[in-house]
């Protein structure tokens, strides 16, 4: 998942207020509402939700094996990617 901060976000980040936890709870809500396989990002308020397309698994997958075959199979490798 993507976010994506627009100016109105880097106003309400100057106030004092703390708004950090006003948006990992739509972080949290957008996510648990987004169905496996698909990836969503908010842009400007709006919720873009699209399926994962096949190539971008392929790389992803690639990039896992370098990453071990150059530092172990125990490298801790994290991906928002759902399988």
């Amino acid at each position: 998942m993507t976010l994506v901060q627009t100016e109105d976000r880097i106003t309400m980040a100057d106030q004092e207020q703390d708004h950090d936890s006003d948006l990992d709870k739509i972080f949290e809500c957008v996510e648990r509402a987004t169905p496996d396989g698909f990836r969503s990002e908010i842009v400007e308020g709006y919720v873009y939700m699209s399926p994962q397309r096949e190539a971008h698994w392929r790389i992803i997958r690639r990039l896992v094996r370098a990453l071990e075959d150059a530092h172990g199979l125990d490298v801790l490798v994290l991906s928002d990617v759902r399988i």
